[in-house]
């Protein structure tokens, strides 16, 4: 604003609530309180990392009765055998990103 620099919000979204705002907000949301939520927000936001993919991490957390962020702190933070059967090494490799990108 102090800048003079000319923009335009459409439609009656505060800020704050704007898919935008919320997006980068969930990424120190997720270093500071490791939110399930949040870091599911995030891992949509990568590419190669879709619903199904989502999916797949929630009935995991599930079976293992952990939170999401344990499940993907435990398995994707080295190279897991068994997390290849169940994701593609593209997959693997983004999830491992994020989490690496969230502990550091």
């Amino acid at each position: 604003m102090n800048q003079k620099i000319p923009y335009e919000i459409l439609g009656s979204f505060k800020f704050i609530e704007r898919e935008e705002v919320k997006d980068v907000l969930s990424f120190p949301r997720a270093i500071l309180y490791q939110d399930n939520l949040t870091l599911l927000r995030i891992l949509r936001l990568q590419e190669k990392i879709g619903g199904r993919t989502i999916e797949k991490i929630e009935l995991n957390s599930e079976k293992e009765e952990s939170g999401i962020y344990e499940y993907l702190n435990k398995n994707f933070s080295a190279n897991n055998d068994l997390i290849q059967e169940n994701f593609t090494p593209i997959q693997a490799e983004k999830i491992r990103e994020v989490i690496q990108k969230i502990n550091s």
